[in-house]
């Protein structure tokens, strides 16, 4: 019985390690003076940015 909680224990561990440090830029497409979609998507590649959070569903936005 203890063997079977250590374990568990040892797994909610192991995966909590993965998932703490996952960094992303939110997009936002409202305001004044934006880049435009392909050059924002440039610009997250070069900083190695590889999580975008996009409010509005737009596609062109995906094929930016």
């Amino acid at each position: 019985m203890v063997s079977i909680i250590l374990l568990q224990l040892g797994l909610l561990v192991a995966t909590l390690d993965t998932t703490s440090a996952q960094i992303g830029v939110c997009y936002g497409m409202l305001g004044d003076n934006l880049l435009s979609k392909s050059n924002v998507i440039a610009l997250y590649n070069q900083n190695n940015i590889r999580k975008m959070r996009i409010y509005v569903e737009l596609l062109e936005s995906f094929y930016a």
